[in-house]
């Protein structure tokens, strides 16, 4: 059993901090460098940072969103850390709501990108709460113009039909 004194504290903190330094690379330092750098991607040490959503600072959390090119025109360029993607098919925008993409952009030549941008908690409620109704519409299947047009051309049985006895597939 490990004794809980100050020794063994600082043992286990020493030891996290080590193995955090040893996952970093040469190009994550320089990301980090590059949004530290910019007052509207930076994050003070309390997490404090510009929320992309709202454009308010507050307490922020990075991760990956979907956004449409209208959503990202709206919100500017400014706080977005990385675009990772833009992604060929038709997807559902986190912030408008829309279904943009496709082939060509999609009815409105609109693709979807793949973006990594900070939101406070209150505008990752708002998205949580567009992907909770997405879920009890019976989600992509259900509430995708694609998927919508499939039923209409085939039946009910469309996914028989275009997968013709292939299972490991899941649409």
């Amino acid at each position: 059993m490990i004794k809980n004194t100050k020794e063994n504290a600082d043992r286990i903190a020493e030891e996290g901090r080590i193995e955090r330094e040893s996952k970093t690379n040469a190009l994550q330092l320089k990301l980090r460098e590059i949004i530290q750098k910019d007052d509207y991607t930076k994050i003070n040490k309390y997490g404090e940072g510009m929320c992309w959503g709202c454009m308010r600072i507050d307490q922020v959390i990075s991760s990956l969103w979907d956004a449409c090119g209208k959503c990202i025109a709206k919100r500017g360029a400014e706080g977005i850390m990385a675009k990772t993607k833009t992604k060929p098919t038709e997807e559902l925008c986190d912030f408008c709501g829309s279904w943009e993409g496709g082939r060509k952009g999609g009815r409105t030549g609109n693709f979807v990108s793949q973006i990594n941008i900070s939101m406070c908690r209150t505008c990752q409620e708002r998205v949580h709460s567009l992907h909770k109704q997405y879920q009890q519409g019976g989600g992509r299947e259900a509430l995708s113009p694609y998927y919508r047009y499939l039923v209409k051309k085939h039946g009910k049985e469309w996914k028989d039909i275009l997968m013709d006895g292939i299972t490991t597939r899941r649409f």
